[in-house]
């Protein structure tokens, strides 16, 4: 976890957090901020990062994009990206976490059956299937792309993460962490 922020409180954000609210106190920050355009929550904010930077004083701490990126153009993708930095405060630490497309390639190169489950033997149709997200996903991403995202937002210090408490998905995500 990055050095607390303004007033001495640990300060995150949750960017696209459909159903995945942290609570205060989640993993050490004292305060997350859970915000979505689509899933409708009391606790959700309606914001849409695409259009629209919250406005903040202080600056976050970190903040996390879980499998959030992949459903938006590329150029989308990297306005988020930008609001995001904007958000954080110098040093803070972001974790991006999507589908690996890399991983899809491999299960399906290998017949392993773990990501795309083989269905009545059509193993072609369930890897175009899983990698448009079945028709959700407009971006697709390997730890390298991701990365050239990472730096054109203006992050540095990039590396890969093997294991996130928030990757609720492992077999098929990558995690990508940066700071600012």
């Amino acid at each position: 976890m990055s050095q607390k922020g303004f007033g001495n409180t640990a300060r995150a954000f949750n960017i696209g957090c459909g159903p995945e609210i942290f609570e205060n106190g989640y993993q050490g920050y004292d305060q997350w901020r859970n915000v979505d355009s689509v899933y409708k929550h009391p606790q959700v904010e309606n914001v849409d990062m695409r259009y629209a930077r919250p406005i903040v004083s202080e600056g976050y701490d970190f903040a996390l994009i879980n499998h959030v990126l992949c459903t938006m153009r590329p150029e989308e993708a990297l306005i988020v990206l930008n609001h995001t930095y904007d958000i954080l405060r110098p040093g803070a630490t972001i974790q991006v976490i999507d589908v690996d497309i890399m991983k899809a390639f491999d299960d399906y190169l290998h017949n392993e059956g773990k990501l795309l489950p083989i269905q009545d033997g059509n193993k072609d149709y369930n890897m175009c299937m899983h990698l448009s997200g079945y028709g959700t996903r407009l971006s697709l991403y390997t730890t390298q792309r991701m990365m050239d995202d990472l730096a054109e937002a203006g992050f540095k210090e990039m590396k890969q993460v093997e294991n996130s408490p928030y990757n609720t998905r492992p077999t098929e995500s990558l995690v990508i962490q940066a700071t600012k």
